[in-house]
């Protein structure tokens, strides 16, 4: 859908922490509504938040939005008209912006202590009254304030609200209005002791500069919406358009995704380094609060930038779905062809789990062999990793057998499931060589005499079976792996369980 607007977004994260999927779908909202207007997608780092910065985490940014194929071309490391796009290089401009308000009468010097102020909230907390700031300095002297700020008393600015003020605000989303009274308002801090800006003042006067038209940010900050409009009326900006989007939940906790879970459950590069497919993870993170016109599902990058609408943004808090989301990744999966397949695959162990380049560099070479198993595998995996651990199964005979979480034979004595097997054993070697008469039909009838000769169900002689060609009990369609390893191999692999039941 595209539009004669040239938009221009952002994204502005703080180092803080790694990204996760809730930072992929934000970037995904900014990017295509830059993208379908020819416009410009920015990236911005936050960065004055010191006491957290994570030493890492800028590299990781850049790495994951590279990885995921959404690409800035402006911001950090392209740079552009508006450099520097890093907080901590822009704090003389914050600094000026922060002392122009003090001269104009919109903001104030305050010289409390954090002793005073720890003070002052547990005595209002005690009274059982909303904590906020007393605006003690609120009406100082600027020319007394100046003095003290001159002979070197710590300070910091404070944003001067005024009285008897609504401030409007009308959601996009929600499509209703918003007021403020200025009453219930605090006297926020915009500059810090330190010199550094709080973010409240850094937003509004970066996206400003840099010229920001819609701004994407999570429900949880609507509550300082007013004092970004205040700041914008007050220095005289022109206010870029707030959408307050929905936030993913943890269905585990029920609270929203965080970069700083130290399980890393959600984490973006966790998705990748388990080998999902990029296409997948996006596809499902686009519908993740976003629902087109025509209830489609399927979409690439490039058709979601065509297609993306404001109008479709949704209300209600989405909560991340593991089945859903391993639908889309095997729906992409699939949808390889073998040699794309066996390339993405080797491609995605070079950088992330070399212990399974090997298995891949034998795919490739004996692809006419196993093409069969290449694509009934295919079927069913959803990632490279699964992909290749079943693989496995056609070149490596298992060593351990997993006969404890195998249903029906878990309950069979070691005696009585060696009898079974050793009689498929038996039935197996007596057919014929020839590898066109080596099919399912005729080791099937073996396996259900076997059953009817020991009183057990047919499912658990197959499952006997299973565990002697893979060790586990679960694996690729039995009868078509066997038929791919051939009777010699499979011969060999049910002596090998035999002997380990002795």
């Amino acid at each position: 859908m595209m539009n004669n607007n040239k938009y221009r977004t952002r994204i502005a994260p703080s180092p803080t922490g790694y990204p996760h999927l809730g930072l992929i779908r934000t970037v995904l909202y900014n990017y295509a509504l830059a993208m379908q207007s020819n416009g410009q997608f920015i990236l911005r780092l936050e960065d004055t938040d010191t006491k957290r910065l994570v030493a890492d985490a800028e590299e990781k940014l850049y790495e994951m939005l590279n990885a995921y194929g959404l690409k800035w071309n402006e911001g950090m490391v392209v740079g552009g008209p508006y450099a520097p796009y890093k907080q901590s290089e822009r704090l003389p401009k914050y600094q000026e912006i922060a002392h122009k308000l003090v001269n104009e009468g919109f903001a104030y010097y305050a010289f409390d202590t954090v002793e005073r102020l720890d003070m002052l909230r547990t005595e209002q907390e005690k009274a059982g009254i909303r904590t906020h700031y007393d605006n003690r300095d609120r009406d100082i002297d600027v020319v007394e304030a100046k003095k003290r700020v001159e002979s070197g008393e710590k300070y910091c600015v404070r944003l001067k609200i005024p009285t008897n003020t609504t401030i409007k605000f009308h959601d996009p989303i929600g499509d209703k209005d918003i007021t403020w009274e200025s009453k219930d308002l605090d006297d926020i801090i915009l500059l810090k002791s330190d010199g550094y800006p709080t973010y409240h003042l850094g937003v509004v006067v970066d996206d400003v500069e840099m010229k920001i038209t819609h701004v994407f940010r999570g429900p949880e900050w609507i509550a300082t919406t007013p004092y970004h409009i205040y700041l914008y009326d007050t220095l005289r900006y022109v206010k870029p358009e707030i959408i307050h989007v929905t936030v993913i939940f943890d269905p585990r906790t029920g609270k929203k995704f965080s970069k700083r879970d130290m399980t890393g459950m959600f984490l973006a590069e966790k998705y990748l380094r388990e080998g999902y497919l990029v296409e997948g993870v996006l596809n499902y993170l686009m519908l993740l609060g976003w629902a087109p016109k025509d209830n489609r599902e399927f979409f690439t990058l490039e058709e979601f930038v065509e297609a993306f609408d404001l109008k479709g943004l949704q209300k209600a808090n989405p909560t991340f779905n593991q089945k859903k989301f391993d639908f889309f990744a095997g729906h992409y999966f699939r949808s390889l062809s073998i040699d794309d397949l066996l390339k993405r695959c080797s491609e995605w162990a070079d950088k992330y789990e070399p212990s399974y380049k090997d298995i891949f560099t034998k795919l490739s070479e004996k692809k006419p062999e196993l093409e069969m198993g290449i694509k009934m595998v295919q079927e069913r995996a959803i990632t490279f990793k699964s992909f290749a651990d079943q693989m496995k199964l056609f070149f490596d005979a298992p060593v351990k057998f997993n006969i404890e979480n195998s249903k029906g034979v878990k309950d069979l004595d070691k005696e009585k499931l060696k009898k079974i097997v050793g009689e498929i054993e038996i039935g197996i070697k007596g057919l014929s060589d020839d590898s066109k008469s080596w099919t399912h039909e005729e080791w099937e009838k073996i396996m259900r005499d076997s059953a009817k000769t020991n009183e057990i169900k047919d499912a658990d002689s197959f499952m006997a079976l299973r565990l002697a060609i893979v060790g586990e009990p679960f694996s690729p369609p039995l009868f078509e792996m066997m038929q791919i390893l051939g009777k010699n191999e499979c011969l060999i692999r049910i002596s090998s369980f035999i002997k380990s039941l002795m």
